[in-house]
């Protein structure tokens, strides 16, 4: 269970197709971490713009595990209340 859960995440395994659209929030928050990014990369030397790029991706793949993690809990969660909703069945532990 928890494999297909996964795969879900990660779309190796898709229930439909879904679009993206972003909103204005996240389209102004996108403009100001490209803006930050942009003074970071003038202001640093070589060397300290590597390790910048290091730190960011590290920062990117800890945020993409916490989000996997997060996305596994919550469909549990709503599993767990969708059984639950049924009269006579075995509650959800």
């Amino acid at each position: 269970m928890d494999k297909i859960i996964r795969d879900i995440y990660r779309g190796r395994f898709e229930v439909f197709g879904r679009g993206r659209t972003n909103s204005p929030e996240h389209a102004k928050v996108l403009e100001r971490l490209v803006q930050l990014e942009k003074e970071l990369e003038s202001a640093l030397s070589p060397k300290q713009l590597e390790q910048f790029r290091a730190y960011s991706d590290a920062a990117a793949d800890l945020s993409s595990l916490t989000c996997e993690e997060e996305f596994v809990i919550g469909y549990q969660l709503g599993v767990k209340l969708t059984l639950a909703a049924f009269p006579g069945e075995e509650e959800a532990k």
